[in-house]
């Protein structure tokens, strides 16, 4: 995920975690990684990342990155609170 440090672990479910994690610049992002093989969790995380690409940080946390890494799909963005 580049230059982001992973800083806790806020939830585990069942097809996903997520985690606070910080940016070179100290922004808090939200880094949710698929923990499940399952396609239909890939597919919407994808679906996620395509809604927060086209709200642009209007009505939602902004999207900075979605990555895929050893077969699991990340996204990233900012975390709540951040950039209002």
């Amino acid at each position: 995920l580049g230059e982001v440090d992973v800083v806790d672990l806020v939830a585990v479910l069942e097809d996903t975690a997520v985690y606070l994690a910080r940016d070179g610049g100290g922004r808090a992002l939200a880094v949710k990684m698929q923990v499940s093989e399952s396609g239909s969790i890939a597919a919407n995380l994808r679906n996620e990342a395509a809604i927060l690409r086209h709200l642009a940080g209007e009505a939602g946390p902004a999207l900075i990155a979605e990555e895929e890494t050893d077969g699991r799909l990340y996204l990233l963005d900012l975390a709540s609170g951040e950039g209002e």
